[in-house]
């Protein structure tokens, strides 16, 4: 596996760590900054982890490499190093994200780093030091039997050599099959009846937004995680039971209002990936001195003035219906209902203007 990137370190932090892309990032900052090690004094343990390059600088491939063959031995080492390249265009001014010293383990700093910044810290190493790695050896099997006009298929998966998954899970998909022999006869156990029926697609987690924000182009390493937070910290989502996005009543709304006059009919569609991943190239461009930014700048502001006059006289969408609680208003005698407020939820009364109470939500504990 190639070394993190900011978009990756995010993903897997959330997999693997349950770590929202913020937290991932606020950990990311302190490990890069510096931790006072005993004997050591303040040291940066991570390289910058706003990157989507996945470069390494030699002297840390050579490191890691000599610390690979003394602590696994030589058939973990490739004869080459191994070498990573992201998909496209990248900014390719910061180093992959990797430990500073790979000889810093995450086991030494058990007891000195907070448990999270451990777990990131672990991860962080452990994908760096893989990313150098020989690579793992897996046969694969395919099982066909037959009985009558029955026709049964297995797929097995066995682990003949670790390699990199020593440091980095290889999750295998298949189970480990013993040998078979054609002619053999089989004998069936048990059987099982089950109906299935055919799910829609599963909601986005934080993981698989941010991917789906890399792959198509929109936002940068640096704006991933407050992409993510903005949706939370506007209440257009919540976190289901299953960890994933699930749009609000109020994210709906908005997005009603923002796909009606700035979709990709609009003379400024800004709620098209499309449309944002070409004006991130056309920033490149600018940057690189292909394009100046005054044409840049003018194309944009034209069509986007054009649609926000339209936008600003439109009639305003209907707010989603408030959400009763169960109780009563202590002041007037009115259900309370759930609102949303520029400072998120709150619990009001439902004859709001002519009462006026209001309290804030409370959260249990414990």
């Amino acid at each position: 596996p190639a070394p993190f990137k900011t978009s990756t370190l995010q993903q897997e932090a959330a997999r693997r760590a349950s770590l929202s892309p913020r937290r991932t990032m606020s950990l990311a900052q302190q490990l890069y900054e510096g931790i006072a090690l005993p004997g050591r004094g303040p040291t940066g343990l991570i390289t910058y982890m706003r990157t989507d390059s996945l470069r390494i600088a030699p002297e840390a491939v050579d490191k890691c490499r000599s610390f690979i063959s003394s602590r696994f031995g030589a058939p973990y080492l490739p004869e080459k190093a191994n070498a990573h390249s992201g998909k496209g265009r990248s900014q390719d001014a910061h180093e992959a994200i990797r430990p500073t010293d790979v000889e810093i383990t995450p086991e030494s700093l058990e007891g000195v780093l907070t448990p999270d910044q451990l777990k990131l810290y672990s991860l962080i190493w452990r994908r760096f030091a893989a990313s150098q790695m020989a690579p793992a050896k897996v046969a694969n099997a395919t099982l066909s039997a037959s009985a009558g006009r029955a026709g049964f298929r297995q797929l097995g998966e066995t682990l003949l050599f670790p390699g990199w998954s020593a440091l980095w899970p290889l999750d295998l998909k298949g189970e480990s099959m013993p040998p078979a022999f054609k002619g053999e006869i089989l004998t069936a156990e048990e059987t099982e009846q089950e109906q299935k029926f055919t799910r829609p697609p599963a909601r986005y987690s934080e993981a698989t937004l941010i991917k789906v924000l890399e792959d198509e182009g929109v936002g940068r390493p640096s704006t991933y995680a407050s992409i993510v937070e903005t949706l939370y910290d506007r209440g257009y989502v919540v976190r289901n039971e299953e960890r994933r996005l699930q749009p609000t009543a109020l994210g709906d709304t908005v997005d009603r209002f923002l796909v009606r006059y700035f979709n990709e009919d609009s003379p400024s569609s800004i709620v098209d990936t499309g449309f944002t991943a070409r004006m991130e190239e056309s920033l490149d461009e600018v940057e690189e001195g292909k394009v100046p930014w005054v044409g840049v700048m003018k194309d944009f502001w034209r069509d986007f003035t054009a649609t926000m006059e339209k936008a600003e006289t439109a009639p305003a969408e209907a707010p989603p219906a408030p959400e009763p609680i169960g109780e009563d208003c202590p002041e007037c005698g009115k259900a309370l209902v759930l609102k949303h407020g520029r400072f998120g939820e709150f619990v009001g009364c439902s004859g709001y203007p002519d009462c006026r109470y209001t309290r804030p939500v409370l959260v249990k504990t414990g």
